[in-house]
């Protein structure tokens, strides 16, 4: 079944502020089963919004519509769904009821123009949001399902999860079990992950592969369905496996973790304590680690030691190391490392330390040159890369290359599978 999604606001038309709720969208309806072909971007325009509901009321089976339902005078959305319809706008006493305590709980008076958005088109069918003010709502146009949503993101998500996927559960496909699996890759490119799953057939009806670049990683998503649920997770676990048998040493989580999260896992499993000194990340990787709820149960402290005078005091960073290699070399790297293991204590030190750019390259190292080391008592390992890309590209697969490294570290994996920009046998 087709579905699209559209988004409605002149704020999204002059690129004032990024359609998040649309990317949201996509990807449940995507699990679902259905396949989400038109993405639209209207302004709130009621001639605009009509032209949008009756082009897709003409191609679509289900449509989502983002934005346009509140009691300002430039939310026009639920009219131009009324005029489309060729009905008037009813007052829902029971949305309006929920207005009001929903104004009662947060100790805000409702002022009259709140009103508007309990009038809803006539026949809709209302879906009460206890997230925010104003009432989502379904109506029937044509061969579509159309589902109107506010476009604060948090309403919207909520909603989204919690009112429209069950109800097309219900309607669209009773008795069918979907289920789906994320497989989160790092280190590859999609054109290499496409290579080396050549001999996979990736729709085999019963379970379906997609790859979804989000840079750095790529998600490789499965979807799958049957009349029981065994039967969906037996084509689930199928595509899995022959995924995973050619993959597996560059996926590092599943679905909504991420490669902090993982790293996180691997260290409590240890019992181990980390320590992070970052040169050219300025601090990313210490952001990223303690984005993790609880990481201060192994994240001990991060070291943002920039300059080489800082990588000397606050390292120990030998000066002759500086002097003879430069602050962006293999065993400045290795020092770096280990003086945030030595000076704070911990199992395990971390570093980085390279050439963001888009200055400070040259014929030796250029810009996008990197060096990553661990540090434990027992052994020292360090990485030398070649990041391409500006500044913020450079620093934030630095940065995810960095917990990769020490995820594989963490797993006894180092030596199994090569990253795309990894540079061998190179000093």
């Amino acid at each position: 079944m087709i579905a699209e999604i559209i988004a409605v606001g002149n704020e999204l038309i002059s690129g004032s502020v990024v359609d998040t709720n649309s990317a949201f969208v996509g990807r449940p309806l995507s699990l679902f089963g259905l396949h989400v072909q038109y993405h639209t971007t209207v302004g709130d325009n009621i001639e605009d919004i009509q032209w949008a509901l009756r082009t897709a009321s003409q191609r679509s089976d289900v449509a989502v519509i983002c934005g346009g339902l509140g009691p300002t005078a430039d939310d026009v959305t639920t009219e131009a769904a009324a005029r489309c319809m060729g009905t008037d706008l009813v007052l829902d006493e029971m949305a309006l009821d929920a207005l009001r305590r929903r104004f009662q709980q947060i100790g805000v008076e409702m002022t009259p123009n709140n009103e508007k958005q309990a009038r809803l088109p006539r026949g809709a069918v209302v879906m009460l949001n206890p997230w925010g003010s104003a009432a989502a709502f379904m109506i029937r146009n044509g061969r579509c399902r159309q589902f109107f949503l506010p476009g604060v993101p948090k309403e919207l998500r909520n909603l989204l999860l919690h009112e429209v996927i069950p109800r097309l559960q219900a309607e669209i496909a009773p008795g069918v079990v979907f289920l789906n699996k994320s497989l989160r890759v790092f280190g590859l490119t999609e054109s290499k992950i496409d290579q080396m799953l050549s001999h996979i057939n990736w729709d085999t009806g019963h379970a379906r592969l997609a790859s979804l670049p989000h840079f750095p990683e790529i998600e490789l998503k499965i979807t799958s369905s049957g009349s029981k649920e065994t039967e969906a997770k037996r084509a689930l676990e199928d595509m899995e496996n022959q995924v995973r048998e050619v993959l597996n040493d560059y996926i590092f989580t599943t679905d909504q973790d991420t490669m902090e999260g993982r790293v996180g896992e691997l260290m409590r499993k240890r019992c181990w304590t980390l320590a992070v000194a970052e040169s050219c990340t300025g601090g990313l990787v210490g952001h990223r680690i303690t984005q993790i709820s609880g990481s201060s149960d192994y994240f001990d402290r991060g070291l943002v030691t920039y300059s080489n005078r800082s990588k000397v005091e606050i390292l120990g960073v030998p000066e002759d190391i500086l002097h003879r290699y430069g602050a962006v070399s293999r065993p400045t790297a290795l020092a770096m490392a280990r003086g945030a293991r030595e000076r704070s204590g911990s199992h395990v030190g971390l570093a980085t330390t390279g050439i963001a750019g888009p200055t400070g390259g040259g014929a030796e190292k250029p810009v996008g040159t990197v060096f990553i080391a661990i540090d434990t008592a027992e052994t020292s390992v360090c990485r030398h890369y070649l990041f391409h890309g500006d500044r913020d590209r450079i620093k934030t697969v630095t940065a995810q290359t960095a917990l990769d490294l020490l995820r594989k570290f963490l797993l006894g994996r180092l030596d199994r599978g090569t990253h795309m920009y990894e540079v061998r046998n190179s000093d």
